[in-house]
C-alpha cells in the first residue's frame, strides 16, 4: 500500500511550538518531517510504504519587524525538507488594515488585569491583520490530484484544521476506495474531523523530538544547511 502524506505546515508548526513549552529542553522545530510521517505507515499494515511527502506553508515576512531574520530561518528549514524529499509548496500572507471605534475595543492598562472601555466614540484604532491565504485550497487541490491520479492507495492529512472537512467528505464521496486518514498535530485534535475520515493518529507532545533533522545536512552539491541557531 502506496501512502501519501499531505501536511498543514503551520498547523503543525503551532503544534510544535505548544510542545516545546510542556517539553523544553529537548529541541523540537527542525523536524525530520519525512522519518515523522514513514513512522505512521506502520498503521497500514507491514505491507504499507510512504509514498510521498508533501509540505503547505508560507513565509511570514510580515512579522520582520517584530522577528528579525524569521524568513531567512523558515526558508532554512523549507531547504532541508527539500533535501530529504519533501515537496514543498508555499502560499502567501495578505495584510490588511481594519479601523474600530473605540467604543468597539476594550483596552488593558499593563500590569492590571482589568479591561476597561474609552468614551471617545469618534476615535478609532488601527488594527494590522496577517492572514494565510491559499493553503486550505492547495491541500484540498493536492488531496484530489493525488486521488484522481492514483498516486496513492491512502492519503494522510496533518492538520487539525476543519476547513478542510468539505474537501475530504466529497474526496471519501467520489474515491470511496482509497483510505483517507487524519494525523492530529499534538493538541490539533478534532471530532468532527476525526469522524469524517477512516482512520486517525494523535500526536503525542514527546514525538517531535524523536525525528529530528541531522545538523548539519551536506548535500551532494557541497552545500551545507545548518540548523537556525534558537531552533
Amino acid at each position: 500500500m502506496r501512502v501519501a502524506f499531505i501536511v498543514d505546515g503551520f498547523n503543525l508548526y503551532h503544534s510544535i511550538k505548544d510542545a516545546e513549552k510542556m517539553v523544553p529542553a529537548r529541541p523540537q522545530r527542525w523536524l525530520d518531517l519525512r522519518a515523522f510521517c514513514e513512522s505512521y505507515v506502520r498503521n497500514f499494515g507491514r505491507a504499507a510504504m510512504l509514498e510521498d511527502v508533501y509540505y503547505f506553508s508560507a513565509i511570514a515576512a510580515h512579522l520582520e519587524p517584530a522577528k528579525p531574520d524569521i524568513s531567512r530561518r523558515h526558508q532554512t528549514y523549507l531547504d532541508a525538507l527539500a533535501a530529504t524529499g519533501v515537496h514543498v509548496s508555499l502560499a502567501n500572507f495578505k495584510v490588511s488594515n481594519r479601523y474600530f471605534s473605540f467604543r468597539q475595543c476594550r483596552f488593558r492598562i499593563w500590569p492590571f488585569r482589568r479591561f476597561i472601555r474609552v468614551p471617545l466614540p469618534r476615535c478609532t484604532v488601527l488594527v494590522q491583520r496577517a492572514e494565510e491565504k491559499e493553503t486550505d485550497v492547495a491541500i484540498a487541490t493536492k488531496l484530489f490530484e493525488l486521488l484522481h491520479t492514483n498516486a496513492a492507495d491512502a492519503v494522510v492529512l496533518v492538520t487539525g484544521d476543519t476547513d478542510l472537512l468539505p474537501a475530504i467528505r466529497t474526496a471519501r464521496r467520489l474515491f470511496p476506495t482509497i483510505l483517507i486518514g487524519v494525523c492530529f498535530p499534538f493538541k490539533r485534535h478534532n471530532a468532527d474531523l476525526k469522524r469524517s475520515v477512516v482512520r486517525s493518529f494523535k500526536v503525542r507532545k514527546e514525538q517531535y523530538a524523536v525525528y529530528q533533522l541531522p545538523d548539519p545536512i551536506s548535500l551532494p552539491n557541497g552545500h551545507v544547511i545548518r540548523k537556525p541557531p534558537p531552533w
